[in-house]
């Protein structure tokens, strides 16, 4: 599995984002669960794809750095 550390984000990542917002949604009650889903593929949460998550929803990224920050289970770094 390729994990992007680079700035820009790759097609294969940005595919793996809409299809886990077209399965969890996009409302601030989802948060968690994408979070889950992005740190179980990505094995922590890559700056970039939380970008990308805020860019095509309505999602601030002070609601996402806060439950990511809250929780200990997410890793913001490899």
């Amino acid at each position: 599995m390729a994990v992007n550390t680079g700035k820009e984000i790759n097609d294969h990542d940005r595919d793996f984002i809409r299809e886990i917002i077209g399965k969890y949604g996009d409302k601030p009650e989802s948060i968690l669960v994408l979070l889950k889903a992005i740190q179980q593929k990505y094995y922590y949460l890559p700056e970039i794809l939380l970008q990308y998550l805020c860019s095509i929803t309505s999602l601030a990224p002070q609601q996402i750095n806060g439950v990511a920050s809250f929780y200990s289970q997410f890793r913001q770094r490899p």
